[in-house]
């Protein structure tokens, strides 16, 4: 009888350790970093500068100014003469 009431303690004992909460551990995670592709920049249009510029050719002289956001543009040609000024 001792032998029956041991064995079914350390059945129910057994039983009893196996059914528990197992705390389990939390995997390895592996961060793999991949570099952003960067946006290729759009084509910008070409800022005109501050300055003056002067054309000599065949055809005649053209001059540019440009101050800040005033523009000046003088065009003379063999055909015709012209002044342009922008504010």
């Amino acid at each position: 009888m001792n032998k029956n009431v041991i064995l079914a303690t350390v059945c129910t004992t057994l039983f009893l350790i196996s059914c528990g909460k197992k705390e389990e551990q939390p995997a390895d995670t592996i961060i793999i970093e991949q570099p952003a592709e960067t946006p290729t920049p759009a084509p910008t249009e070409p800022v005109e500068q501050d300055g003056t510029s002067l054309e000599i050719g065949k055809d005649g002289v053209k001059i540019n100014t440009k101050d800040g956001d005033k523009k000046t543009t003088i065009d003379v040609s063999d055909k015709d003469a012209k002044v342009e000024i922008k504010d």
